[in-house]
């Protein structure tokens, strides 16, 4: 599939109407059922995600949640099971569904002996880190675009919604909604997503305290705390999983 068109990982799966059926009946029937990346589609076409948490990988999590409305798409989860059903995030993770299921159906004793045996850890317990929000950005209206072009000229200055609208000639409310309809978040949402720095510390030798002051934070705690709740890791601990140069 093209990652240019996250949809089309759906279209082969209108031709699975007997295997659809399979998993909603043998659900019923009270057999637990489980899916890895994309798979998620599936179990949400049985009607097995509504009113259940689920995962799939975060490219396609947008989509998911969109297809599904009635169910609650975690993102940032690598694994969640939710009365019977667990989805998981990329093709990765099915490493971790298979110990899941050896944890589950022996004892977490056994799961750590298997995992020892197959070289495996469980460092990444959330999809977080990977997240690349340029690749789930939605086609941008002209709106939009000017908007983000206006904040990415501004990174390092404090937000000013009030300059912000009236940049674009446009009222708060205007702007707000605007902006929504597009992009599916808020300008100030959008600009802590570019303020987070993790190219730069992909690519850069700067101290997290340079890169705060690159990002706009005057406060190194206030963007180690941004940090690890947009990533789910410290800009230490991303650095050294990550970081591009020596």
């Amino acid at each position: 599939m093209e990652l240019s068109d996250r949809h089309a990982c759906t279209a082969p799966m209108s031709a699975l109407a007997l295997e659809i059926a399979y998993l909603a009946k043998a659900f019923a029937r009270g057999t637990p059922v489980a899916a890895v990346c994309v798979g998620a589609f599936l179990l949400g076409d049985a009607g097995l995600l509504d009113g259940r948490r689920a995962t799939t990988s975060w490219l396609f999590a947008p989509d998911l949640a969109r297809r599904f409305p009635a169910a609650v798409v975690d993102p940032a989860a690598m694994l969640v099971e939710d009365g019977g059903v667990v989805t998981t995030g990329s093709f990765s993770a099915a490493v971790d569904l298979a110990m899941h299921l050896v944890r589950q159906s022996a004892s977490a004793k056994v799961q750590r002996a298997v995992a020892r045996m197959g070289l495996l850890d469980d460092r990444w317990a959330s999809q977080a880190p990977f997240i690349d929000t340029r690749m789930l950005a939605r086609p941008e209206g002209a709106f939009a675009a000017s908007v983000h072009a206006w904040l990415g000229q501004r990174l390092a200055e404090p937000y000013n919604h009030k300059q912000l609208a009236a940049a674009l000639y446009v009222s708060d409310r205007t702007l707000l909604r605007r902006v929504k309809q597009e992009t599916g978040q808020t300008p100030l949402a959008y600009l802590q997503q570019a303020r987070v720095g993790k190219a730069l510390l992909e690519s850069t030798s700067l101290s997290v305290a340079q890169v705060t002051e690159r990002v706009g934070y005057a406060d190194v705690a206030t963007f180690c705390a941004l940090f690890k709740r947009n990533v789910g890791q410290s800009p230490a601990e991303y650095r050294r999983r990550f970081r591009m140069i020596k």
